[in-house]
């Protein structure tokens, strides 16, 4: 293990509560942290008393050595990100730390699998790995169509936006917890630094929106063609080098069917879960539900294969002009998924999440 990483493990274990086995427990969890067939993000929440997400962050951050040459303050970084976590809430079976976490988990495994972070600026990865964690925070459990009909307080307040609703707020409560005072983590950059790093977080929150997919695809392969001109991403234009790192995490956000079986299915019933949950208070608001919605509707799996085949496959596919190994990686999975979901069947299949 790199000296990096011991001192990442050290750090994460100082600066958490819990006994020293839990501990222990921890960081035999978090070597793991870029082990695609071995992680275990339920393990990790679990092991964590559910408080996965903090304890990925500050050790990806800190094994990069981002908080360090930025000159982070990590007191005010480990208040930001007990924060954070605590506006999740944990009550949802999918938007959940717990998914936060795992997608934190992926976009560390892409970085390091396809050797990004030499050619992004410090701010570029602490922005990333910020926008990854609070990408879903405060999240209600329903989509931006459901605030839109029910005209939710988030519809009332975000709503002129536009329809990304859940985005919207997500961002907000984010770059919100991030200026408090006791969370002011980057106090000590430069402010056109600080500048650039809460836009960042912003825009790579906001167009985690499964409506933005197409658009994301299209400007993601832009500007991979025009990267195409430059020898490393660290070449590319600032602009091009955000399309791709909001791509990325985009991709990070849809790429469940890339798991091992074992973690696939697990988060396709819990996503099918939260769902048959909006259905349920559609239902005594005495409302239509929504579509996919009902508890009845026994075509969780034939809708996992639809969304694989129409949506995450043939984005893995472009995304594999940035990350060739990762993609190479999980592709048995999808694969694997494709067959799983194809002959699943909630009555026989469904069990504990």
């Amino acid at each position: 293990m790199s000296d990096c990483r011991e001192s990442a493990i050290a750090k994460t274990e100082s600066c958490g509560n819990g006994s020293s086995r839990m501990h222990s427990d921890v960081s035999k969890i978090l070597e793991k942290i870029h082990d695609w067939e071995e992680f275990d993000v339920f393990e990790l929440a679990s092991t964590t008393q559910g408080t996965p997400l903090r304890a990925v962050v500050e050790y990806e951050l800190e094994a990069l050595g981002v908080i360090e040459r930025l000159g982070l303050d990590r007191d005010k970084l480990t208040s930001f990100l007990k924060d954070l976590e605590e506006a999740y809430s944990n009550e949802n079976p999918y938007h959940s730390s717990t998914h936060a976490a795992d997608v934190v988990q992926t976009v560390a495994t892409m970085v390091e699998m396809d050797d990004w972070s030499d050619g992004l600026e410090d701010w570029e990865s602490l922005s990333l790995f910020i926008a990854a964690a609070g990408h879903d925070v405060g999240h209600k459990g329903v989509t931006n169509e459901y605030h839109d009909r029910v005209q939710t307080n988030w519809a009332r307040e975000f709503g002129h936006h536009g329809s990304s609703v859940n985005e919207y707020a997500h961002a907000h409560i984010t770059v919100s917890l991030m200026l408090e005072d006791r969370n002011d983590f980057m106090h000590g950059l430069d402010e056109r630094v600080r500048r650039s790093v809460i836009q960042n977080v912003r825009q790579l929150i906001l167009e985690t929106d499964i409506v933005s997919h197409k658009s994301v695809c299209k400007k993601f392969a832009d500007a991979c063609k025009r990267g195409k001109a430059y020898a490393h991403i660290g070449e590319w234009p600032p602009e091009d080098r955000l399309q791709a790192l909001t791509g990325l995490l985009h991709f990070a956000d849809i790429s469940n069917p890339g798991r091992p079986w074992r973690l696939c299915r697990r988060w396709g019933i819990r996503i099918h879960e939260e769902a048959c949950l909006q259905g349920d208070e559609e239902e005594r608001m005495g409302l239509t539900r929504s579509v996919y919605c009902a508890r009845e509707d026994e075509n969780t799996g034939e809708k996992q294969v639809t969304f694989i085949k129409s949506v995450m496959q043939p984005f893995c596919e472009q995304v594999a002009v940035m990350a060739p190994h990762f993609t190479g990686m999980i592709m048995p999975h999808v694969k694997e998924a494709l067959a799983e979901w194809a002959r699943f069947h909630p009555r026989h299949d469904q069990v504990s999440t």
